[in-house]
């Protein structure tokens, strides 16, 4: 085992240990001048939707109105303690969980370009439709079954769409 551990960490006092070391100090300035994972800026006031309601055994949520998201929108809700992004996507609402399962990241304050999803913290990419990461094909991000019913979205929190 002390061999595989030199070959993966490096010596102890060689340059990947050096490098590693070096990594863990600048990051450390960065995570301290990072906001937390659940901090939103003062500036980004956004109504608070109603708090959901289950309709069914099977475990649909009414998450808020329709109108509370845009085309380009990425909007943070907390349904039944399971935080969750919703979006509009090529005209149908997509729910996907709201932490990237790579760090953590918040993915409300990320970004989504065309049919996907980026991590603001590590820029990691996630396809709307199946979760599948653009990055590291064995990360996927959860995404939950989710329509619109008489002007509300509904998710579906006992169903996660399987990725294909």
């Amino acid at each position: 085992m002390g061999l595989l551990r030199e070959v993966v960490q490096g010596r102890p006092d060689g340059v990947r240990s050096r490098l590693r070391r070096w990594w863990d100090r600048a990051n450390a300035q960065v995570d301290a001048e990072r906001p937390t994972r659940h901090h939103r800026p003062e500036a980004r006031e956004e109504p608070t939707p109603p708090a959901p309601e289950p309709v069914s055994e099977r475990g649909w949520y009414d998450v808020g109105p329709e109108s509370m998201i845009d085309d380009a929108a990425l909007v943070e809700i907390v349904a039944a303690g399971v935080p969750l992004v919703i979006t509009r996507w090529e005209g149908s609402v997509r729910a996907t969980a709201g932490e990237c399962p790579h760090a953590g990241g918040p993915l409300a304050d990320g970004e989504r370009t065309g049919d996907q999803l980026v991590c603001p913290w590590h820029g990691w990419s996630f396809h709307l439709m199946n979760g599948h990461c653009l990055q590291d094909p064995s990360v996927k991000l959860r995404i939950y079954d989710a329509e619109v019913r008489e002007g509300r979205i509904w998710v579906d929190l006992g169903a996660a769409v399987p990725a294909a």
